[in-house]
């Protein structure tokens, strides 16, 4: 738990680390590495994925340096942005964010955590 921990304050960034810290709103789940039907064999263990929304989700979508794209999730207009495993969409020109990204955890990676 202290390796997810400390990945989520890299993803962060530094400024995050001097800033008060925030409550977080969104969900996570641990399973294995295909997030789409993954086949019987494949443990269900080796990641921890994180999907963020509200104020966590905007505040580390702009803090991100990746130019923000179209079409990529959801509807027109929405603008993702993807750094690393961490990718991150805005949503009805800024009414919604949301953040996904996932921990390998037997390497301590950040890994996707959606697919789109």
């Amino acid at each position: 738990m202290k390796t997810v921990i400390a990945i989520v304050l890299v993803v962060f960034g530094s400024t995050a680390l001097a800033a008060d810290y925030q409550a977080l709103k969104g969900s996570y789940k641990v399973g294995g590495a295909t997030l789409i039907d993954p086949p019987e064999s494949e443990p269900q263990n080796t990641h921890f994925y994180v999907d963020l929304e509200g104020g966590a989700a905007r505040d580390l979508y702009k803090a991100m340096k990746a130019k923000a794209t179209d079409g990529v999730c959801g509807e027109p207009g929405d603008l993702t942005k993807a750094q690393g495993g961490v990718q991150c969409t805005m949503v009805k020109g800024g009414k919604e964010y949301h953040c996904a990204f996932g921990v390998e955890l037997g390497t301590q990676k950040v890994v996707s955590g959606v697919v789109c």
